[in-house]
Parts: structure tokens; sequence; C-alpha cells
């Protein structure tokens, strides 16, 4: 029930990142749930050449998807993957913002609704999708608070999660402060400098070479990245 953030621009390796974490998940029969806008989870069930032989990951909507979604049917499949322990990727890509925001509403608040036998692991990929710093449109704001409300307090149900995104700034603050532990890939915008400063203050990281290590994420290789755990794991 850990809570963990996964930063870096596009092509940097976050989200292969958070398949590895998946798979790791899998290895040790941990259930898992993505909430994919982009559509590239259902792959973690192919092998490398994308022949079957992959985690036996169930896939809703998408091109992929073995079984159908619509914009209401967040509390049904909330019910049933609390009830199954199961890996399972929920596949957005083809449906419009609109859709994204009512169905993960309503799939977030029925997973607060509900105590799992086994903890399961929510990952939410293009996170400011979800959970972004600014809000216009109410129904944005509905699915803020919701997802908000189960990254603050999914571990009392037995949840945790990951949040993915190309930038830190354009994640809500209030959320990423909840990420006790955080992985930052390459990133190179001032405001993105400035919100991991601030993550990193805020969580007591007492490093005196702090502001060079962010001025070197702009150089950072693909699939480098530094990762900071100071309550958990109390390591850099």
């Amino acid at each position: 029930v850990q809570k963990f953030a996964m930063l870096g621009v596009s092509g940097s390796g976050k989200t292969t990142l958070g398949h590895v974490l998946a798979e790791e998940f899998c290895k040790i029969q941990q259930p898992w749930i993505a909430l994919d806008p982009v559509g590239v989870w259902w792959g973690l069930r192919a092998g490398p050449d994308g022949s079957p032989g992959g985690y036996p990951v169930v896939v809703f909507g998408g091109q992929h998807g073995d079984l159908p979604i619509t914009k209401d049917s967040g509390r049904k499949i909330a019910e049933a993957l609390v009830s199954e322990a199961v890996f399972a990727v929920i596949d957005l890509k083809m449906e419009s913002k609109r859709f994204w925001h009512t169905f993960v509403t309503e799939f977030s608040m029925t997973l607060l609704e509900l105590n799992p036998s086994d903890p399961r692991h929510i990952f939410f990929e293009e996170a400011p999708e979800f959970v972004p710093q600014k809000t216009r449109v109410e129904l944005t704001a509905r699915c803020k608070e919701a997802v908000e409300r189960l990254v603050r307090l999914g571990r009392n149900n037995g949840y945790g999660c990951s949040l993915l995104s190309q930038r830190s700034a354009t994640v809500d603050k209030d959320v990423l402060s909840q990420c006790e532990n955080l992985f930052v890939l390459r990133s190179v915008g001032k405001h993105d400098y400035q919100a991991l400063s601030d993550w990193l203050e805020a969580a007591g990281v007492d490093d005196k070479n702090l502001r060079g290590h962010l001025k070197d994420l702009a150089k950072l290789q693909d699939g480098a990245g530094w990762f900071w755990s100071p309550q958990w794991m109390r390591v850099f």
C-alpha cells in the first residue's frame, strides 16, 4: 500500500518503470489495476516480440479489450476487480475526456466503499488527466476530488498507488505530496524543478547537493533516474 510518483518527460522511461513494477507484482501474485488513457498497458500480456506469452492481464476497453466499458460502468468494474484477485488494465484511449472523468470518478469512489481481501495497487498513467494542478470544468473537479481521496485515504482500505506524469508541475501538489516515494527521470522544466524541490523539502530530505541533483535531471539518459524514499526505505 505504498504510494509512488514516477515523473519524467516523454521517452525517459517512466511508463517502462511502471510496467516493471507491475511485472514484479505479477510475480508475487499481487493484484493491480492500471487506468490507462494512452493505450499502452495492455502490452503486459504479450511477449517481448508482441506474441502471446506475457502476464495474464485482463483488459477492459480499448482496441485489445477482453471486455467493453461504458461511461457508467465504473462502479460495476470496481466491484468486480475488488472481488477477484486479478491484474487489470482499463484502457481509456478510445474514449473522450468526458468519458474518462465520469468513469474514473465513479470507479475511485466505489473503491473507497470496498475493502478488498488482498491489497490492490492502482496505477494512474498520465496522472494530470485525473488530478491536474488546475481545473476549470466541474466534471474534472469531481474526478480530481475522487482520485485525491483515493490516494489520500486508500491505504485504510488496502490500496496503494502510483502516479505517472511527464511533468511534476502539472500534477496537483496536494496529491503529489501524498506520495511518499519519488522516482524522477529526465526532467527539463523550470516549474518542474520547483515542484520537485518543494516535494523534497516537505519530505524532510536534507541533502546539501539537492540543487545539483535537480540541475542534472535534464542530462539523464533514458531509463536513468533518482529515487527518494525518505520514510519507507530511507534511501536516496
